[in-house]
């Protein structure tokens, strides 16, 4: 693809969700005008991202097609990287991983491993 083929003016400029730093960027330049449910996943696949949003996102982030899965968050806050404890959950049924959205409760785990859903989600990601 050539720059040319995409010049021009935009009535907006979303994030698709490949981390939280296109998120950054837009809000750095003055571009980011609302959120959107991908600012801050992990979307490893366009693929998954074309079907999530050909399907109107039907079923994203749905309790039964997540699971936690290990990762460190951090989050960036007006350029200031900080640490901040939470769960990396992965929906399994769209694969990506929501880093920023299920924060660690005075040790809590978010779902019990032995647990049916748990079984369930487990299989799915393997």
């Amino acid at each position: 693809m050539d720059i040319s083929e995409i010049k021009g003016a935009y009535d907006c400029i979303v994030s698709l969700g490949s981390s939280c730093e296109p998120l950054a960027h837009l809000r750095r330049k003055g571009l980011r005008t609302f959120s959107s449910p991908l600012d801050r996943v992990v979307s490893l696949s366009l693929m998954d991202v074309n079907r999530l949003l050909s399907r109107r996102f039907a079923g994203y982030i749905e309790l039964e097609n997540m699971m936690p899965v290990k990762g460190n968050a951090v989050f960036v806050e007006n350029e200031r990287v900080m640490p901040v404890k939470s769960y990396f959950m992965k929906d399994f049924y769209y694969n990506v991983i929501s880093v920023h959205d299920f924060p660690v409760l005075d040790g809590r785990s978010v779902c019990d491993p032995g647990s049916e859903r748990g079984r369930r989600a487990g299989k799915r990601g393997q």
